[in-house]
């Protein structure tokens, strides 16, 4: 496969990789290029990552693997506005966008088993969770109101209202053994944002609270904020309370919302993170004390040190980011992959960088002469961050090597790449 040299240089035009999800030994890496569907990397030695097997097909917007690890979920959007039946696109711009369920119990041959169609541009990000006796996937969905008409690729930056949506599925075995999406219920923001503004849920995470015992999906609902959903009865979802107090920063635009899987000096806290196209800020993590689901409360916030701006193209935005052991694991797009220790009482009101890593330089396109970084994970003791530019790297957090002699803040080494 072209992409296994591990050189930046030699990823081919057209690629680019979006979000990946790694579970035992094993990394499914997203292609968002021309050449979509996503690629099986073998990181049980994550020294030497080795790619394996490939799913062709459309541009991967998410992706995630099932407790069992032999399931893949893979959404597909079209970002741009919905094709007209008669459209003159090609047949593949015009073919509809969803969630691919994919075998990879063989890691080198994942096969389709089923595909659900998502109107009315598909899938832009997905969350699983196992409760109890079921299997859900949660299926966010949004798409843009355009100027002149379907077709024209002129967004007024609006959201369309009948769009978005949480989807919630329970994935079911069909009767010839293949597994499918059977859906439960759908939410929907009922309340009207104001003039200039957008409430759309752009990502949902689910988790039991630890002290409570309720179901809960934090809902990423865009400058509406974190929306709390009960989902004890997925067939049944119900806002419990929402928040959106991210001062000092001047916007909201709420592109993730997690909770730490443990209670930190006793607390339940869940980190909200916008993302931003340009502005004259990067973008702040806000801290937020959940132990009361129905009465969120403020915490502390971080944002990348120095005084930056977003000139365009979401080069300093943050992006997408994962939890544990009390830090933060996070990309930040041009700014590389960070961790920010937020692990007791003082660091939840005041987080502190602890480490970070820039992507190597040397790009095949323009576009990609400094590091788009998507999204970071931190799985048994490594950090894996995937780049739009330069794929998959696995890196060493060396503040858990237990180093003397170093200070606070720590560069990542990277000791493997695809």
């Amino acid at each position: 496969m072209a992409q296994t040299s591990g050189l930046p240089g030699s990823i081919p035009a057209g690629i680019a990789y979006s979000e990946l999800d790694v579970k035992d030994g094993w990394a499914y890496v997203c292609r968002a290029g021309a050449q979509g569907g996503f690629v099986v990397v073998d990181v049980h030695d994550p020294a030497h990552p080795e790619p394996v097997g490939e799913q062709a097909g459309m541009g991967c917007s998410d992706i995630k693997v099932n407790d069992d690890g032999d399931l893949v979920f893979y959404g597909t959007q079209r970002n741009a506005p919905a094709e007209l039946a008669t459209s003159t696109a090609p047949p593949t711009e015009r073919a509809p966008r969803g969630v691919y369920l994919v075998n990879v119990k063989d890691k080198a041959h994942p096969q389709v088993e089923n595909f659900m169609a998502i109107p009315t541009n598909g899938v832009h990000t997905l969350h699983y969770v196992k409760q109890e006796s079921r299997e859900l996937l949660l299926v966010q969905t949004y798409d843009w109101i355009v100027d002149g008409g379907l077709g024209t690729g002129v967004s007024t930056g609006q959201n369309l209202p009948a769009t978005p949506r949480v989807n919630i599925f329970e994935v079911q075995h069909g009767v010839l053994g293949n597994r499918q999406l059977q859906l439960l219920s759908v939410w929907e923001d009922p309340t009207l944002p104001p003039q200039g503004q957008n409430y759309f849920p752009h990502d949902v995470t689910v988790q039991k609270q630890p002290l409570d015992g309720h179901w809960y999906a934090y809902v990423a609902c865009w400058d509406s904020g974190l929306v709390l959903l009960n989902i004890d009865d997925p067939t049944q979802p119900f806002e419990v309370s929402r928040f959106a107090d991210t001062g000092p920063s001047k916007v909201v635009h709420t592109h993730q919302a997690r909770p730490f899987p443990q209670l930190i000096a006793g607390r339940h806290v869940t980190v909200l993170e916008p993302e931003l196209p340009s502005g004259d800020e990067t973008g702040q993590f806000t801290l937020v004390d959940t132990t009361d689901p129905a009465h969120p409360q403020r915490l502390g916030y971080w944002t990348l040190p120095g005084h930056l701006v977003i000139p365009g193209g979401f080069l300093f935005s943050p992006h997408n980011f994962n939890l544990a052991n009390g830090r933060i694991y996070l990309a930040h797009n041009h700014a590389g992959v960070w961790v920010v220790d937020v692990g007791d009482a003082e660091k939840l009101l005041h987080p502190v960088a602890v480490g970070y890593y820039q992507p190597h330089a040397g790009a095949r396109e323009q576009k990609c002469a400094e590091a788009h970084t998507w999204s970071a994970f931190f799985v048994q003791g490594y950090v894996y961050a995937s780049d739009e530019c330069y794929g998959l790297n696995i890196l060493r957090f060396q503040g858990d090597q237990g180093l003397e002699g170093q200070g606070p803040m720590r560069v990542m080494p990277s000791i493997g790449s695809v």
